[in-house]
C-alpha cells in the first residue's frame, strides 16, 4: 500500500438509498458512484449499511441463495474498485452463521470485515 504525504484527503460518503432486495439496481448505485469516485478524485469511499442487499432484509434472510447473491455482487464492487479504498455494508454467511458487516476494500482486494456487534434485538 502506498503512504500519501499531503495535507488533505477526498472521502465521499455516498448516501443513497438501496432497495430491499434489488441486487442489481444496488449494485449499478454503487458502480456509478464508484466511476463518479474517480473523477472527482476522491480516496475514499463510504457506502451504508447493507446498501448491497437493502435495508432491512428481514426474512430474505433465510433464503438459501440470499447471502450468495450479494457476495456475487460484492466481487463486482471489488472488481470496479481500483485504486479506490471502500467500504460497503453487506450481509455475508460464513460457517452458517450471518453476519451485518462492512465489507473493507482496497485497489480490488478485500481487505476483510467489521461484523456489526451491537445488532438490534427489535423491530425496525
Amino acid at each position: 500500500m502506498k503512504r500519501l504525504a499531503r495535507d488533505n484527503m477526498e472521502i465521499l460518503a455516498a448516501q443513497l438509498n438501496p432497495t430491499v432486495g434489488a441486487f442489481k439496481s444496488n449494485t449499478a448505485k454503487v458502480l456509478d458512484t464508484l466511476a463518479n469516485a474517480r473523477k472527482s478524485k476522491a480516496e475514499i469511499v463510504v457506502f451504508p449499511e447493507l446498501m448491497l442487499c437493502g435495508y432491512p432484509p428481514e426474512d430474505l434472510l433465510y433464503f438459501a441463495d440470499f447471502a450468495t447473491a450479494v457476495a456475487n455482487h460484492l466481487q463486482m464492487v471489488i472488481q470496479a474498485s481500483a485504486n479506490l479504498f471502500v467500504v460497503i455494508g453487506c450481509v455475508r454467511k460464513e460457517g452458517g452463521q450471518l453476519y451485518n458487516s462492512a465489507a473493507v476494500i482496497y485497489d480490488r482486494q478485500l481487505l476483510g470485515y467489521k461484523d456489526k456487534t451491537l445488532l438490534p434485538t427489535h423491530d425496525v
